[in-house]
């Protein structure tokens, strides 16, 4: 889904340089709670993760260490917050 830049029109998708991959379930809950809630149950700031893509998009196995150290970031806040 989409980090939202600073300032977006109404009806006016934001760039690719904002897009965070989610899978189909994660963007279904991503509307369900609303786009703020969920990234912060997630302590993702996707902002900085789209960015970080954005920066290695013509290299796959950074965007890969990417999205790999984001799911590390959850699985450990999962695993500390029980």
């Amino acid at each position: 889904m989409f980090a939202q830049e600073p300032i977006v029109a109404v009806g006016i998708k934001p760039g690719d340089r904002y897009a965070v991959p989610l899978c189909s379930a994660c963007h279904t809950r991503q509307h369900r709670i609303g786009e703020l809630t969920f990234w912060s149950a997630l302590r993702i700031d996707p902002l900085n993760v789209a960015l970080r893509l954005w920066t290695v998009s013509s290299d796959i196995a950074a965007g890969q260490r990417t999205i790999f150290r984001a799911h590390q970031q959850i699985d450990l806040w999962k695993a500390y917050s029980r």
